[in-house]
């Protein structure tokens, strides 16, 4: 995989990540996850468009009232992750593992541990992507990318409310509630098929997300050992470290096409 389709598979894990992070108010909510219980990964297949019979109103309906209730309180995030990506052709599966940082509104970083250590940070207007093992890495605006108006309500641009459809069923752990969650105009659809969060009724917090793109691969994230002190902006700038290639995609690209090296 090329470095370019690294970030929009990030870009695609952000947004399941920060799906749920828009409150009822419009105003940007940091996303945060907690409780002791940690649910079994589900085989339950991405629900369709619902239709006005099973669609559920974010203003009446128990577990999206909490959802956003929840969000509405948290501006700082950070919590261990572990992700599984299932690709559909070929066949294959992909476990990775690291920590993630949220601060409101829109910072966020990402560091990958396992299997290599890989690096995404952005401070809401520049997305770096660092390779270590590759001495590689990444520029752009994060308003360049083609999925920057599905993170709209990070910047109170858009509520989720308004983006998206909900449906709220049943989880395969107690307690819990799957709500799946797809494009209200299928502006987004060339982008994602959809995205399930797993909530915890009782409190409105989300404890793993699935997204599913649109040739079917599906990428699940579950968060451990969340907290949610405050998180120092500086934790959110990155500086290159000394011969590191970097391909800057905020700028025109050279007549070579080749990377500038730090």
């Amino acid at each position: 995989m090329n470095t370019l389709s690294k970030i929009r598979s990030f870009l695609l894990l952000a947004i399941a990540f920060l799906a749920f992070s828009g409150a009822a108010s419009g105003q940007p909510a940091a996303p945060g996850m907690g409780g002791d219980a940690q649910p079994q990964p589900s085989s339950r297949q991405p629900a369709a468009v619902p239709s006005p019979s099973v669609q559920a109103s974010w203003q009446s309906d128990p577990v999206l009232v909490q959802l956003n209730s929840f969000y509405e309180k948290t501006t700082d995030f950070k919590a261990d992750f572990r992700q599984v990506v299932n690709t559909k052709s070929p066949k294959r599966t992909f476990k990775r593992s690291g920590t993630v940082f949220f601060k409101r509104p829109g910072l966020m970083r990402w560091d990958y541990k396992v299997p290599e250590a890989v690096y995404y940070v952005s401070d809401g207007t520049i997305l770096w992507a660092y390779d270590s093992e590759d001495r590689s890495a990444v520029k752009m605006n994060v308003k360049d990318s083609d999925l920057y108006s599905s993170l709209g309500f990070l910047s109170g641009t858009s509520r989720l409310a308004d983006s998206f459809l909900a449906r709220v069923g049943a989880s395969d752990v107690e307690g819990f509630a799957s709500v799946s969650l797809v494009p209200v105009d299928g502006s987004d659809a060339g982008n994602y098929q959809s995205l399930v969060l797993k909530v915890n009724r009782a409190t409105g917090e989300v404890v793993e997300t699935e997204i599913t793109d649109p040739m079917g691969n599906k990428s699940r994230i579950r968060f451990q050992a969340m907290t949610y002190a405050p998180v120092p902006a500086s934790a959110f700038e990155f500086k290159v470290p000394s011969g590191v290639s970097v391909q800057d995609l905020t700028k025109p690209a050279p007549a070579s096409g080749a990377p500038t090296r730090r």
